[in-house]
């Protein structure tokens, strides 16, 4: 076998496929529409939100350990 990825047979490998299409709207179906994204503002104040939960929590569990 040489460095040049051929295989034992003389061919090279297949190709593999991207894991994500080349255009957007190519892939599957799932995607959005805009409008029903969230808005900028709105998915910000969700992950302060979530992050806040997730320090009090954090916070809480420290304190029971020291209890």
């Amino acid at each position: 076998m040489s460095n040049d990825r051929t295989t034992s047979a003389g061919r090279k490998p297949p190709r593999a496929e991207p894991l994500q299409p080349d255009k957007p709207g190519a892939g599957d179906e799932l995607t959005r529409a805009p409008e029903e994204a969230p808005q900028r503002g709105e998915a910000t104040r969700d992950s302060a939100r979530r992050q806040k939960q997730q320090s009090d929590t954090a916070l809480d569990n420290v304190r029971k350990g020291y209890d």
